[in-house]
């Protein structure tokens, strides 16, 4: 596999996202770019809760009936999809050909609430929502979109859920299985549980300033931001996007996905044992190098920046690459976190700047020394950029991006 991507590598010639800083890609690239802090107040159910979240109605009468994520989902994929001059439809493109991967942390949830309030209400439930609560509505509703009849599939991994479907969209190219993938992740969190069992779990950031709850790696940091949103990737091999003339924004270098940190439903442990072993395995895979930046996850809990940092540590040794979370950017957005940051980092790599930590203070010295750059302006070197994510239930995603 190492020789099938240095002889022909899986490069990405189409970006989609839609988050709570705007709708398009420019809109996430230019913030992270900047470093411009994202969030507001929110209320669910009476409470209020500092949030990023898609503005109502941005999707107009795309899929009404379709949950708030299969809905962010599609208009990723066409902005993917049309920078990729794949058109809709599918254009020449032979959509047996065509695969789509999806990944999602919550699912459905808005369709399961508002089934359950029709039931509870005593009214019947829609017949359509026998399909629209599943989970494959992500995949399905993209595929019928752009007419893909290739590999498709729903994953779930938590919050490595967008990691897990931008490898296994890479696995099915160099399989032969499929010739363009669509690949990316997408979750909504205004509905459902999401919010009360985020504060449940005592995971939020707090503060007075919505825009200032996440504080990944300060002295200061208490919990994250959730968001929501979608990322999407168009994909195919470099010798594919050649012959009908496409632009390669980038390359997927490498990947790993790893499960269960014997640290149970948080699944991390503080020496972050698994993260390290995934990070050494996407760069294996990516016929190794220089690393010359590290997209974080970087959630702001106590944990999760403690046990990556000492994933890193455990990688690169007291010398660790400039690294940053765009979580203060976009908030957590959950299963489609890995996808944005996806596409935050290919943009990184191809224009040559290093994303500064949007609002950084004091950074926490417990955790050794770290450059964490504040500024924007930084350049980033020559090199791989990786990402990494991680989830409830121990599911760890790293992805590892090259320049063309």
């Amino acid at each position: 596999m190492m020789q099938e991507l240095r002889d022909d590598p899986v490069v990405v010639t189409g970006v989609g996202a839609w988050t709570g800083v705007g709708l398009g890609a420019a809109a996430l690239v230019g913030a992270a770019r900047e470093g411009r802090r994202g969030g507001q107040w929110v209320e669910v159910d009476g409470q209020r809760y500092a949030g990023c979240l898609v503005e109502e109605g941005a999707t107009g009468g795309w899929g009404r009936r379709l949950d708030p994520s299969v809905r962010f989902a599609m208009g990723a994929a066409a902005e993917a999809w049309v920078q990729a001059g794949l058109g809709g439809g599918g254009g020449a493109i032979n959509g047996a050909r065509v695969g789509v991967a999806a990944g999602t942390s919550r699912g459905c949830q808005g369709q399961w609430a508002a089934a359950g309030a029709a039931l509870a209400g005593g009214r019947r439930a829609r017949p359509t929502m026998a399909a629209t609560t599943t989970l494959a509505a992500l995949s399905g509703a993209v595929a019928q979109q752009v007419g893909a009849r290739g590999p498709g599939m729903t994953l779930s991994a938590t919050c490595a859920s967008g990691a897990a479907a931008i490898a296994y969209a890479a696995e099915q190219l160099l399989l032969g299985q499929a010739d363009v993938m669509l690949a990316g992740g997408a979750d909504a969190v205004r509905q459902g549980l999401v919010f009360p069992g985020m504060a449940a779990a005592g995971v939020l950031g707090s503060g007075e300033d919505a825009g200032r709850v996440c504080r990944p790696f300060e002295a200061a940091r208490d919990g994250l931001l959730l968001g929501e949103g979608a990322g999407f990737l168009v994909m195919e091999r470099a010798s594919h996007a050649a012959a009908r003339g496409a632009v390669a924004l980038g390359r997927v270098a490498g990947w790993a996905l790893r499960v269960h940190d014997a640290a149970g439903k948080t699944g991390l442990s503080e020496d972050g044992a698994t993260l390290a072993a995934a990070i050494r395995e996407a760069l294996r895979l990516a016929g190794g190098g220089e690393v010359a930046y590290v997209n974080a996850h970087g959630t702001g809990t106590r944990l999760n920046d403690r046990a990556e940092v000492a994933a890193l540590r455990a990688v690169f040794g007291d010398r660790l690459p400039p690294l940053s979370s765009t979580k203060p950017v976009t908030g957590h957005c959950l299963g489609a976190a890995a996808a944005l940051e996806a596409v935050i980092a290919l943009a990184a790599r191809q224009e040559g700047w290093v994303p500064p930590q949007a609002g950084r203070g004091e950074l926490d010295a417990s955790l050794g020394p770290l450059e964490v750059p504040r500024e924007a302006g930084q350049a980033l070197g020559p090199g791989l950029v990786l990402s990494n994510s991680l989830g409830f239930w121990g599911y760890h995603g790293v992805l590892v991006f090259g320049g063309i």
